[in-house]
């Protein structure tokens, strides 16, 4: 073995010096100019070559491999960026190949990096790229270069307009010369490195925690406040010659420098604590105090409309500072010649503007609605005598100012205005927002929004590019099923796009709908924050924008007050820790730490606001439900009103925790298709979804597929969905949700007696023996258990029973009092139903027995009626063939064992099948999920033996169960006489499947595997948890207990008191295994009539001439 210092010494040899591992302490240090700088030192062309996400070696190949001669040139050299990789096994494969032998193959695609191109590897600096380096042993051992903080000397200006516009601004500050001096392009002082340094340093650094200084932090500052100052100097109003007072100059630009902090992300370093704790479980800072909240700060800046004239920006009058406001009071005295204007004859108060006011103010921002003609429809602008839209289907009429008069133009502007508020109302909130996302995309800055969700930010930024400015606009609705490959295609659309769009003179904006859904959001970070794809750059005319939800997470303790479905604090949130360890209130992933740096909080919708969306949506509502009446003309229906409604298509869909994005994407397809035929009949395709909330719980996060789906612009379906709980909140935003509350005891006094009714016959005489105080009695001793199973302390049973054991405790019942003739044994009945209906783990079967007696004022019968034996309720179910199917809960695989071959024993004919979860590594994929051909052919098993008198045993088949809820739900559709249900195969195929009268189902399930069954599963059946001492006789008991006394007495005492042990010399060993080998010892040798002591002695010598050390088994020979 070597040791470490020697394996180093190798691994150095090989990979020399030509590979080198660059990380940093926070994102934003300079880790991909050092690699660039080193490139450019050593003569050589830079390649980039992002890696993130869900990866693909076969990808990964042909990406390397496209770039041909360039990767293999002695000029190359390969810049690797990993950020968060899910699979790290095939990344250490990559990198020990590509390093190690500077080569990788993967099916029939083999790359060669020759060994004089250096590589250069980047690490994200997330959490996650911290463990990674852990992981991939090689990173121990390569060259590192390591970045504590920003370096100014690294800082390179080489002329940039930019920054020199920039420093002459601030130096001019600095030593009050902007009093005096107007700023152009024209006019820049070139001051050298250090002076610029040192300008940037004395503003820049204010205010700020120098352990999270960044390079991104100063190229935003650098962006925002050249768009300012260069605006500032196009400005009429603000030239040296127009305005009376210079002083206005300074206080102006001192109090915009005042707000740069606004900009720079003061929040960055708590959200990235937050973030970090998120994924730790660690409550290190709450998220309110995370995130910079948009109720929390007072922004005080400018923007400048398309003629160059300020608008300010601010919330509220009284936070403009007070120099600005008496410096524009003289001003407008100066021009005017009046005194005593008031502070809103300035800056108004945006609270008491109305939708038009708004409109107006933005209107300024673009030259879209003055001299054009606009169409009302898709609000695109056209040369002023141009009639017809040609971009909407219907060529709709444009409309246009009557001439160029300001009268007008106002007019037409207040016309479009009101016309607008039907679909979007303009507030004080929505303004300020508009504008300084409007200053951040004309500072060429990527607008990363982040907040709750519906709190239209998607709807914000919509309004804000295609109804004020006339750009282009694509929305790209990330879900947890969209793929590097997917973002790659798009973006190249998306960059033909802005090319065509250039030749408009039109910008496309490209907005990254839930951003932060995707595994493959490292590529969205690139895209965003570096503008290329790949390492190529994008189109300069792309404006990038993003939406996400914060990831934050869910209080333990939450609990709802209307009590409605299974609790989330008690099945929903264990189940999501017991796969991730975290439970987050938005199914997102981490965003990427460079992304944090853009990420702006969006905040929340206050009561007055979220009044008015509403308004406006209840009247589109209005509008839509009136279009619905008088023009869809179905036919089918013989009530009138209906007539007038399409026919409903319904397009079902089994939801399942093994759903993935791209099975309910092919459900939406299917939808698609009877849109197709729309043109021939009159009908509107229904999606059902049913059990949508087990697909949440899916680790493939498919439902964000619906976030894209379900928007009202473009769904021309309907959707339904069934959920046993609520989903997270950004789907349940986008859907009308209606909640079967829980009933109380008078729900559930009623439908018992409903459901008792319905199975007396109607013809004849009362049946005494079901006396309404019966079922009274059992619908209180059920809602008391209920009530019961609230409490903290038995929270881990809350959801073992439900109304379905309650639905089948009546049915039994009353089936039984209906077929008894002995009025006496009623009660006797009753315990046994309690006993089939509420067993298992929890014996709620004795607390309602107790309850019931309680109910009927006869304690006496608590101890003259015992439950019935496991053999008892086995057999009866086994040989009546009646009744729900049976789950037989074993402590461990031995019992199982011995319970099927009872069941095989004992109950044959008719005859038994077995189905057991396949452990075969061709069934799997990387050994934890079962492919769709295996699921296939297990299903089509489960079908045919449906349709025959068998009794159908199921063992490790939990993959399956979901799509089988129909069948063990036994609420079967007649036709002729005869039984069908639907079982899922996939996406699209539900079948009809035919169920023989006789056939019966028996599912095992291993207690240890009990709680992460799903409650709606565990409901549908009769649980039992199996007791084998009353299936086996008493002699193999007492012969069980003797063997294991002698066997423990064989077991050395003198060595250790944990070694060796029983579990030592017996695979899978329990006393239930032991139990096993003696039975299976009497049917080896046909013992029968031989006395207890006998049969101990040849038992024993069974066990003696047992090789164990060889073989780990007990092997049977006479």
């Amino acid at each position: 073995m070597l040791n470490k210092n020697d394996l180093k010494e190798i691994i150095q040899e090989i990979i020399n010096e030509n590979c080198t591992l660059v990380t940093s302490r926070i994102n934003g240090l300079g880790k991909s100019y050092l690699i660039r700088n080193e490139i450019e030192k050593k003569e050589k062309i830079c390649i980039k070559f992002p890696i993130s996400g869900d990866i693909d070696a076969d990808i990964i190949a042909e990406r390397l491999r496209d770039y041909g001669n360039e990767l293999t040139s002695s000029k190359a050299a390969l810049h690797i960026d990993i950020g968060a990789v899910n699979n790290t096994t095939q990344l250490n494969e990559l990198l020990y190949c590509l390093l190690l032998f500077r080569s990788f193959r993967l099916g029939q695609v083999a790359v060669h990096i020759p060994i004089d191109v250096p590589i250069y590897i980047e690490l994200d600096s997330s959490p996650y790229s911290i463990n990674l380096q852990d992981k991939i042993v090689l990173f121990k051992f390569m060259n590192l270069k390591y970045i504590d903080h920003i370096d100014w000397n690294d800082f390179v200006i080489d002329g940039s307009l930019t920054i020199q516009l920039v420093v002459n601004y601030l130096q001019a500050i600095k030593d009050k010369t902007i009093l005096t001096r107007n700023i152009t392009e024209e006019t820049l002082i070139n001051f050298n490195r250090l002076t610029c340094i040192n300008l940037l340093k004395e503003t820049f650094l204010q205010k700020k925690n120098p352990k999270f200084v960044t390079w991104t932090q100063l190229s935003i500052f650098i962006s925002v406040y050249y768009n300012l100052f260069s605006g500032f100097s196009r400005c009429g109003f603000f030239l040296i010659d127009a305005i009376p007072n210079p002083q206005l100059r300074l206080d102006i630009l001192q109090t915009l420098l005042q707000s740069s902090n606004q900009f720079t992300s003061l929040c960055v370093e708590n959200v990235r604590i937050n973030q970090r704790s998120v994924n730790t479980n660690e409550v290190i800072i709450p998220f309110s105090e995370a995130i910079v909240r948009w109720d929390k700060t007072q922004p005080f800046t400018v923007v400048f409309s398309a003629t160059d004239n300020p608008i300010f920006v601010y919330k509220n009058p009284i936070d403009v500072p007070s120099s600005l406001v008496e410096a524009f009071q003289l001003y407008h005295e100066i021009i005017t010649g009046e005194n005593n204007q008031q502070l809103n004859n300035f800056f108004p108060d945006y609270s008491k503007f109305t939708h038009k006011d708004f409109f107006l103010k933005l209107a300024s921002l673009s030259k879209k609605y003055f001299i054009k003609s606009i169409c009302m429809k898709c609000y695109r602008q056209y040369d002023y005598n141009q009639i017809q839209c040609t971009e909407c289907e219907t060529n709709e009429l444009l409309v246009r100012p009557i001439s160029s008069k300001t009268a007008d133009i106002e007019s037409f502007q207040e016309h479009v205005a009101k016309k607008l508020q039907l679909e979007y109302v303009l507030t004080p909130d929505n303004y300020i927002k508009m504008l300084l996302i409007y200053l951040r995309v004309e500072s060429g800055l990527p607008v990363l929004i982040m907040g709750e969700t519906g709190c239209g930010k998607t709807a914000l930024i919509q309004f804000l590019c295609q109804k004020i400015l006339d750009d282009e606009m694509e929305i790209f609705r990330i879900h947890a099923g969209v793929t590097s490959e997917q973002i790659i295609n798009m973006i190249h659309k998306f960059s033909q796009r802005a090319h065509e769009c250039l030749l408009q003179n039109k910008r496309l904006w490209v907005f990254f709908d839930e951003f932060n859904t995707t595994p493959s959001i490292g590529l969205i970070k690139e895209i965003t924050c570096e503008r290329t794809l790949l390492g190529e750059p994008l189109p300069d005319n792309m404006v990038l924008l993003g939406a996400c939800n914060p990831q934050r997470r869910k209080k333990d303790n939450k609990i709802f007050h209307n009590h409605i479905g299974i609790k989330k604090d008690l099945y929903e949130i264990q189940r999501l820790k017991q796969n991730s360890g975290i439970s987050l209130l938005y199914t997102v992933v981490p965003i990427p730490e460079t992304m944090l740096e853009y990420v702006w909080d969006y905040g929340y919708l206050d009561d007055t606001i979220e009044n008015k969306y509403i308004r406006t949506m209840l009247y589109t509502c209005e509008q839509l439900l009136e279009n619905i009446e008088c023009n869809l003309k179905g036919k089918k229906s013989s009530n009138e009103y209906f007539q007038k409604l399409p026919e409903l298509i319904t397009v079902s869909y089994q939801g399942s925790q093994n759903c993935t994005s791209e099975s309910i994407i092919k459900v939406f397809q299917r939808a698609d298709k009877y849109l197709d035929v729309k043109k021939d009949a009159d009908i509107l395709p229904v999606i059902v979804f049913d059990e949508i909330g087990l697909a949440e719980l899916s680790t493939h996060n498919p439902l964000k597929v619906l976030h894209s789906k379900l928007e009202v612009e473009i769904c021309q379906y309907g959707f339904v969905g069934l959920s046993n709980w609520r989903l997270d909140a950004s789907k349940m935003n986008r859907t009308l949700y209606l909640s079967c509350p829980d009933p109380d005891i008078a729900d559930l006094k009623l439908t018992a007696k409903i459901i008792s009714d319905s199975i007396i016959p109607s013809e004849g005489q009362q049946i005494a023996r079901i006396d309404p105080s019966i079922i009274t009695a059992l619908a209180t001793s059920y809602y008391q258990l209920y009530q019961f199973l609230k409490l903290k302390e038995q929270q881990k049973y809350a959801n073992y029973f439900g109304l379905r054991d309650f639905y089948s405790l009546i049915k039994g019942v009353v089936n039984d009092l209906i077929k008894t003739k002995n009025n006496d044994e009623r009660y006797k009945y009753i315990r046994q139903q309690l006993t089939i209906n509420f067993d298992g783990i929890l014996d709620g079967s004795q607390f309602m027995w107790n309850r019931f007696c309680e109910q009927i004022q006869s304690e006496h019968l608590i101890e003259q009626y015992k439950s019935p034996t496991f053999k008892e309720l086995l057999d009866l179910r086994l040989t009546s063939r009646q009744g729900r199917y049976l789950m037989l809960i074993a402590e461990n695989e031995s019992i199982i064992d011995y319970v099927e071959r009872y069941i095989i024993v004992k109950h044959q004919p008719p005859p038994v099948r077995t189905l057991i979860g396949s452990c075969f590594s061709g069934d799997l994929i990387s050994g934890t999920t079962y492919t769709e051909q295996y699921n296939y052919r297990v299903l089509m098993d489960i079908i045919l033996y449906a349709e025959t008198n068998v009794t159908l045993i199921m063992r490790r088949m939990g993959h399956l169960y979901d799509n089988l809820y129909d069948l063990f739900n036994q609420n079967f559709a007649i036709s002729g006489k005869k039984n069908y249900c639907r079982i899922a195969l996939g996406a699209l195929y539900h079948p009809r499947c035919l169920v023989n009268d006789d056939f019966y189902c028996v599912v095992f399930v291993r207690k240890e595997d009990l709680a992460k069954c799903d409650p709606p599963f565990l409901n549908r059946f009769e649980k039992h948890i199996i007791d084998m001492k009353s299936l086996i006789h008493q002699r193999h008991w007492s012969i069980t207990d003797n063997l294991l006394t002698e066997l423990i007495s064989l077991l050395p005492r003198n060595i250790n008191k944990y070694f060796p042990l029983l579990q030592h010399l017996f695979v899978d060993y329990s006393n239930d295994y032991i139990c096993n080998l003696v039975i299976d010892a009497f049917d080896k040798l046909n013992i029968n009539g031989i006395s207890i002591t006998s049969t101990f002695i040849i038992v024993k010598s069974i066990f003696l001439i047992v090789d164990i050390k060889q073989s780990n088994q007990i092997l049977f020979n006479k």
